[in-house]
């Protein structure tokens, strides 16, 4: 009963932490200011994509590992081994808070990765109001661009060699970071280099075998074995 009530009404286990404009923040925290500064940097990136909304509210409560471990059964509804969103409710381990208050980026991407997810669903529906049905690769691709810093570059050839071992696998054996690290890619390259928009994208008017073929072409992968 206890992991039911933290689905669907956690805000009745936990007390707020305190609110930064759209987000409210549920649990004990060790570094509070802290975090409140990483949380104002992800309102300010956040106000700044096109599938923003100001109506957005989202709520994240930050639970023990026990408590996380059992949500990652979720995870297929939209989540990955750091976040885990449900229903716009982000889960996050306090553990993982803590670590991440030694390394704001990546907190900072953990909760800007999860609230995107949380405009997809207002924008274009989600797992209980259905409209349009996201392909997976622009549903997490899209979170993680949008995540990255604009300062973010990786070297050509870590690319070119990732995308390579990507291919070879036949897109099987990829656990989900490396997955959506792919998956981040394609759409970064069909925004930026295609052209495309982020309601073609979402609406599913772009291949996928399109986006991941012309990447390859671009970093000179063959197609073929």
């Amino acid at each position: 009963m206890l992991y039911i009530d933290h689905i669907f009404s956690p805000n009745l286990l936990y007390k707020p932490n305190f609110k930064c404009d759209h987000i409210t923040l549920y649990g004990s925290l060790q570094n509070k200011s802290k975090i409140e500064n990483v949380l104002s940097d992800v309102k300010k990136s956040i106000k700044k994509y096109p599938i923003y909304n100001q109506d957005y509210q989202v709520t994240i409560f930050i639970v023990n590992e026990h408590i996380f471990d059992i949500f990652k059964v979720f995870s297929m509804f939209g989540g990955d081994i750091d976040g885990i969103n449900l229903f716009d409710r982000i889960f996050i381990s306090s553990d993982l808070v803590t670590i991440g208050t030694r390394k704001n980026r990546y907190l900072y991407q953990i909760f800007v990765h999860e609230i995107v997810h949380s405009l997809q669903a207002k924008r274009y529906g989600g797992f209980i109001k259905e409209k349009i049905r996201t392909p997976k690769w622009v549903h997490e691709g899209y979170a993680v661009y949008t995540s990255r810093s604009k300062s973010y570059k990786e070297e050509e050839s870590d690319i070119k060699k990732f995308l390579d071992i990507y291919r070879k696998s036949k897109f099987e054996k990829f656990n989900s970071y490396d997955m959506y690290r792919v998956y981040g890619l394609m759409v970064q390259y069909a925004i930026e280099k295609m052209h495309k928009s982020i309601d073609e994208l979402h609406q599913g008017e772009v291949s996928r075998n399109d986006v991941l073929a012309l990447l390859l072409k671009d970093y000179n992968i063959s197609t073929k074995e």
